[in-house]
């Protein structure tokens, strides 16, 4: 790369804010500008919102801290077209910005559209303002001795009960789930996890597929429904249109379609990592986490910064284990 090349990096989660220092890095001596796209001014740490949900603080990091002289160029806003022929990403209907390379990191969020009245009657931990909103809810809820309950029994699904039931022992906590929790799990882990459930108090709604969310409830589709004062919603994933309406190939779920260096199979100027690449390996197709996403940018970094000097490898990926923290006490346990 070469001096007065433009790379634009949407999306400033762990994937985005990762490619862009480590991009800084590879290309410091050349004058290449780079220029990091974000909503926010804070580092939100997504892995860690269940903290909050349960009534923790966590440390405010800004983006523009983080930032220091990296020479990367930060701008707060919500991209909101990109115009892959003339190459310009449209910042919040108005900021047009060009680039050479688009870095592709915006990442999904909790898809509350698929049940009727998740979307009203849910919480989520798509942000820290959402999630500490729960958390107060939680304490009038607490208050009254009534009853959370927390659909999705996912690696979020299952942090997130632990740390509210650990946090706060007088409130009854429900997980609702049509799959077993750890069901993706060795038998030994599978076993701690139960435990820790057990442990904890927390009971288990499993086979059990949601079909409504109620002011007063959770209904399944057995026509039972689960008394609930404030439910937190993680089940299932849905990502930005945006890649899909930029007529950037996308699979049926919105993903960019990338070929094995992670560039667009469409548009090869765009690479995309983490949760908005539909990345598929050997052995089947890449999810969506934070054990996924790092490795991506870590090597689209790398790849953008040799794109003109040297042939790149393709990526490889293996998952060796996953990491779930049930509550503070299961870690000292550890």
């Amino acid at each position: 790369m070469t001096n007065g090349h433009h790379v634009v990096v949407l999306g400033a989660g762990y994937t985005g804010m990762f490619s862009a220092i480590r991009l800084a890095h590879r290309t410091r001596r050349t004058g290449v500008e780079i220029t990091l796209v974000n909503p926010s001014s804070r580092f939100v740490e997504r892995l860690r919102m269940h903290q909050i949900a349960a009534g923790q603080q966590l440390a405010d990091h800004q983006i523009p801290d983080l930032l220091a002289g990296t020479g990367v160029t930060f701008v707060q806003g919500t991209a909101t077209a990109i115009d892959p022929e003339t190459r310009r990403v449209t910042v919040d209907g108005a900021t047009s910005l060009g680039y050479d390379t688009l870095i592709y990191a915006l990442g999904s969020s909790t898809d509350t559209e698929k049940v009727p009245g998740a979307d009203v009657h849910a919480f989520t931990l798509n942000s820290p303002e959402i999630a500490g909103r729960f958390a107060a809810r939680l304490t009038d809820v607490a208050a009254a001795g009534g009853t959370v309950t927390v659909c999705g029994a996912g690696l979020t699904g299952i942090e997130a009960a632990c740390e509210i039931a650990e946090s706060r022992p007088g409130l009854r906590v429900t997980l609702i789930s049509p799959d077993e929790p750890g069901g993706m799990m060795g038998a030994k882990a599978r076993a701690h996890l139960h435990r820790a459930l057990d442990r904890l108090g927390i009971t288990l709604e499993t086979a059990a597929r949601v079909t409504k969310l109620l002011p007063e409830g959770v209904e399944l589709a057995d026509g039972r429904i689960i008394r609930s004062d404030a439910c937190l919603w993680t089940a299932g994933v849905k990502v930005s249109p945006l890649a899909a309406d930029a007529g950037i190939a996308t699979d049926d779920r919105g993903l960019i379609l990338v070929d094995a260096t992670l560039r667009s199979v469409s548009h090869p100027e765009i690479h995309a990592i983490g949760d908005a690449a539909a990345v598929r390996l050997a052995w089947g197709q890449l999810h969506g986490s934070c054990q996924s996403g790092l490795p991506t940018a870590q090597y689209t970094a790398d790849t953008v910064a040799w794109l003109r000097s040297c042939e790149v490898a393709a990526i490889g990926q293996r998952f060796r284990q996953q990491l779930a923290i049930l509550g503070a006490a299961d870690v000292h346990q550890k």
